[in-house]
């Protein structure tokens, strides 16, 4: 249990005991989609990250082929 007078650390520590895992885990994976969702949208609306993508992953020659 917390006591006044105990570092931030300890009261961080209690609360994460306190979550059970079962809630950390569907808000995580929530986060990670909406980052990915996020990157997407930045790569679709940036020809230039687009092209730096494909080039990334597929190399620059299969790349021009998805120009």
């Amino acid at each position: 249990m917390y006591q006044s007078g105990a570092s931030p650390g300890s009261a961080l520590a209690t609360v994460v005991q306190g979550v059970p895992a079962a809630a950390i885990i569907p808000a995580y994976t929530c986060a990670s989609a909406v980052h990915y969702a996020l990157r997407g949208l930045r790569i679709s609306l940036d020809p230039e990250r687009k092209r730096e993508s494909m080039e990334k992953y597929l190399g620059p020659t299969r790349s021009r082929e998805w120009n």
